[in-house]
C-alpha cells in the first residue's frame, strides 16, 4: 500500500489498481487513527486522568479529614470529590493504612 502505486496507476489509466490502492491506503489509515483512539479511551476508563492526578498533586499536603480533603477538591471542580478524596488518601497513606483508618471512622 504505497502511495507510489496510487500515483503509477493514474498516470497509466488503470483506474481499477487506482481505485483499489486508493481504498487500500484509506483504510490503512483509518485504521491507524481508529487503534490510537482505543488506546486513548482505554487509558481515560481504567486509569486516572491526568486531571485528577493533577488536582490530587494541588491539595494541600497536612491531613485535614476526608470530608474537608472531599470539601476542597469539589469546590474545585473536581466531578466526583468522594472518589477524588479516595484516590488522594491511598496515595498519601497506602491502601492498607486507608482502608483500615476508613474502617475505623478515625482520623490520622
Amino acid at each position: 500500500m504505497d502511495p507510489k502505486n496510487f500515483l503509477e496507476a493514474i498516470i497509466t489509466n488503470d483506474s481499477e489498481e487506482a481505485t483499489q490502492t486508493f481504498v487500500d491506503l484509506m483504510n490503512s489509515k483509518l485504521s491507524d487513527a481508529l487503534e490510537v483512539k482505543k488506546v486513548e479511551i482505554a487509558s481515560g476508563l481504567f486509569l486516572p486522568s491526568l486531571s485528577m492526578k493533577e488536582e490530587a498533586e494541588q491539595v494541600d499536603e497536612k491531613y485535614m479529614g476526608f470530608e474537608k480533603v472531599k470539601a476542597a477538591v469539589a469546590a474545585k471542580g473536581a466531578s466526583n470529590p468522594a472518589a477524588l478524596a479516595a484516590y488522594i488518601g491511598r496515595k498519601k497513606y497506602g491502601k492498607k493504612k486507608f482502608q483500615a483508618m476508613a474502617v475505623a471512622g478515625k482520623k490520622k
